[in-house]
């Protein structure tokens, strides 16, 4: 009998979870199977279900990890960057949206399902573990901040992220409100949104805000 190592285990979970992102770029959520997912991936059911007990594991997973992946490339590219002031940190944040907007739309699409639909069906344990990682980055990048910009507290930075992405989420969310399974089911123009303008403008809405009320200059 094969023993896989932790290492093996978790390279496999994650063939797993890539090999439903790509599927998820091509079908919908509801279209997709725990069987299409096995067949694609190259594995058993049986060995799928060992490693995700349901389809909301698998993409909650996806959905995390994913957050995850993307923070430490936002770290990096922080890190590479230079920023001396709040308003060179204030760009520089609205370009990292933009291509937020444009790069993650699979994590962005998840995060609107997030509650209603995933987290009923995913384990408590597994999601709690990623979460627990994920808080873990996203602290890592507010001490970052922080240390760009000591007028802003760890807390207040790390929020930040919590609001860009609550911003751009809802935004995307609600851009589908003229289309009903991606045909065209009206003429509801005032119904259309620009996602990546939209969520640009509100983003800065909310930067200036929050310089204001952090005294930030």
């Amino acid at each position: 009998m094969n023993f896989l190592s932790d290492e093996e285990k978790a390279a496999k979970a994650r063939l797993i979870a890539n090999t439903a992102k790509t599927i998820f770029k091509e079908q919908s959520y509801p279209e997709i199977t725990m069987a299409v997912i096995a067949k694609r991936a190259g594995v058993s059911k049986g060995t799928l279900f060992n490693y995700f007990k349901t389809k909301e594991n698998v993409f909650m997973y996806l959905l995390l990890d994913g957050y995850q992946q993307y923070f430490a490339g936002f770290i990096n590219r922080l890190n590479a960057a230079e920023i001396n002031n709040w308003d060179e940190f204030a760009n520089w944040l609205l370009v990292e949206t933009k291509d937020m907007v444009t790069n993650e739309t699979v994590i962005l699409r998840l995060n609107s399902l997030r509650g209603p639909i995933l987290e009923p069906g995913a384990d408590r344990k597994q999601t709690l573990a990623q979460r627990e990682r994920l808080y873990v980055i996203n602290e890592e990048l507010g001490e970052m901040i922080h240390q760009k910009l000591p007028q802003i507290s760890v807390s207040a930075a790390s929020h930040l992220f919590v609001i860009q992405s609550s911003i751009v989420s809802g935004l995307m969310n609600l851009s589908g409100l003229s289309d009903f399974n991606s045909e065209q089911i009206g003429d509801f123009k005032d119904f259309n949104v620009n996602v990546v303008a939209e969520s640009i403008e509100t983003f800065q809405d909310y930067l200036n805000g929050f310089s204001e009320r952090n005294g930030i200059k």
